[in-house]
């Protein structure tokens, strides 16, 4: 079988088709690089961890410290107020730059 033989390697009008470039032009580099790994690592770790300590906090207030549900409510209540924008607060109105 010759170069140009095969029915996908001809154009529409049956001349064959070349390859763009020369053929000496270097394959892109993978983008998935060493740093690119680092980074995707941390980030799965750094949440991991966050979310792990969310969800596990409350049942470690209550079966090792023994805290109330009361307790418990006043924690979480707390912790609603501290994370709520300033502008979501009741008497305040939102301020546009």
């Amino acid at each position: 079988m010759k170069p140009g033989d095969h029915p996908d390697a001809n154009g529409a009008d049956g001349a064959p088709v070349r390859p763009i470039g020369d053929g000496t032009t270097p394959p892109p580099e993978a983008w998935v690089s060493p740093g690119v790994i680092g980074v995707a690592a941390s980030s799965l770790f750094s949440d991991s961890g966050h979310e792990l300590t969310t969800a596990l906090l409350p049942s470690f207030l209550v079966s090792v410290l023994h805290a109330s549900a009361g307790t418990l409510g006043v924690i979480e209540g707390s912790a609603t107020d501290c994370s709520a924008s300033p502008s979501s607060r009741p008497g305040r109105s939102p301020t546009i730059p």
